[in-house]
């Protein structure tokens, strides 16, 4: 997916068991609005957002995009682009909102699963009603992420993409090196600090994958990158 995961990796998780994963985004996301849940009420809300979870990896499937968002005949290509942004900001900005609701006191739920998954998602693509990206609202969740990789309910890959999301965003450098932005044919090493401090930030975090390890992957994607599609 172009559109909606530039500077992003995203990744899918698996349902809990009493939410299946939808395959429209917007029937997910009147099935969160329909439980009408209040913030106090732990069970509901962690329902809530795993529906918020599937709303968000549904909208960002290209085959989900082709049904609800289908090309003009003679646009071509393989939805409605245009569509398609303005469905991903609404659910964005909607599981946006929800979520500063959720961490307005700055500490982590103590949700596991989907529910936890929804939660960083919704953080991770946190719109303002602008449609910019809300990076002081990233900033300002990172202690209740780090809470959460703390008592198991994130991993610390999750907590490194926000933080290194967030810091782009600033304008400042990667701590943990987790987005790739390619210089060329290799990973832009202008982005972070210095490969020895983010090998160091990755180790305090608990991230299980070196950045000895990351790099050549992500310069072996760079240079796919740089040569383009297969012939």
């Amino acid at each position: 997916m172009l559109l909606f995961l530039t500077g992003v990796l995203v990744f899918s998780a698996s349902p809990s068991e009493d939410v299946p994963v939808a395959t429209d985004p917007l029937n997910s996301l009147s099935a969160a609005h329909a439980l009408h849940c209040r913030i106090e009420d732990s069970a509901c809300m962690q329902r809530e957002f795993a529906a918020r979870w599937s709303a968000d990896q549904s909208v960002r499937t290209d085959a989900n995009l082709a049904r609800i968002c289908p090309p003009s005949a003679r646009a071509g290509g393989v939805f409605d682009e245009g569509c398609a942004l303005r469905t991903a900001l609404y659910i964005d900005q909607d599981n946006t909102a929800r979520a500063r609701e959720v961490l307005a006191a700055g500490r982590w739920p103590g949700w596991t699963g989907s529910a936890a998954r929804g939660l960083w998602l919704a953080v991770q693509h946190s719109r303002t009603e602008t449609g910019a990206y809300d990076t002081p609202f990233m900033m300002a969740s990172l202690p209740a992420l780090r809470q959460a990789v703390t008592e198991g309910s994130l991993d610390a890959q999750d907590y490194a993409r926000t933080a290194d999301r967030a810091l782009l965003d600033a304008g400042e450098r990667q701590k943990y090196a987790t987005i790739r932005l390619c210089r060329g044919a290799v990973f832009d090493m202008s982005t972070t600090y210095p490969a020895e401090v983010v090998e160091a930030n990755r180790r305090d975090l608990g991230m299980e994958i070196t950045f000895a390890l990351a790099q050549p992957y992500m310069d072996g994607l760079c240079r796919r990158d740089s040569e383009g599609p297969a012939k």
